[in-house]
């Protein structure tokens, strides 16, 4: 997995709400073997006590950003158990993720938790995804099934960013860069995406979104 998105993710630090209603949601409950798989620059892993968190980022130039310890590769850790993990727009640039799905299945805990944020809908499937080399958007049955197929239970699936849907769908047809515009980034993670957020409570996710949440508990074995 190599990812060639650098220049999005730094645009992405503009996105503060954005940013921060995601940690909060990965930190909800008190975890204290922490995993974050595909950290990219440590925006989120970062914010997180070092003793209680590692991270695995393939890319050299973005784990020389991270805080905590990493490593380069999920091989390198398959000795250790995490009560949380987490994956944030990574599952889209990996071929085969089933495979990645399972490997950190097996680094669970019994009733570990792992919480996984990616692109939706391939109707939206745009340049960006493209340049930044996405196999795939998501739909919520497929998210779902590639998770029990590796005996995870789902504890909830919703989609997120409501606004965010349509908004994507009119990039996709306007602008032919791959390319995040700052200021637009701004303007909406100030203005639109909070009542994006909202519309995304009152209907608990069931409807649309530019992206799936979704939490999932390893059975005891």
């Amino acid at each position: 997995m190599s990812y060639t998105g650098k220049d999005n993710l730094d645009v992405m630090r503009l996105a503060k709400n954005y940013n921060h209603y995601i940690f909060k949601w990965i930190m909800h409950d008190d975890y204290k073997k922490i995993l974050d798989f595909g950290a990219g620059n440590g925006e989120y892993c970062n914010k997180i006590e070092s003793h209680k968190i590692n991270a695995v980022e393939v890319d050299k130039e973005l784990k020389e950003q991270l805080k905590c310890y990493s490593y380069d590769s999920i091989n390198e850790i398959i000795d250790k158990k995490f009560d949380l993990i987490y994956t944030l727009n990574v599952l889209e640039h990996i071929k085969d993720d089933a495979i990645i799905i399972k490997t950190l299945s097996n680094l669970l805990e019994n009733n570990g938790i792992i919480k996984i944020l990616v692109p939706a809908k391939m109707e939206l499937y745009s340049k960006m995804d493209s340049k930044v080399g996405h196999y795939r958007r998501y739909e919520k049955e497929e998210l779902e099934d590639l998770l029990k197929n590796c005996k995870l239970e789902i504890v909830n699936c919703q989609y997120f960013d409501f606004l965010g849907y349509f908004a994507t769908l009119l990039y996709k047809y306007i602008d032919n860069s791959g390319k995040i515009n700052p200021r637009s980034l701004k303007i909406y993670d100030k203005f639109i995406f909070p009542l994006s957020v909202f519309i995304d409570k009152i209907t608990f996710g069931k409807i649309i979104g530019k992206n799936l949440m979704i939490i999932a508990r390893k059975k005891n074995e």
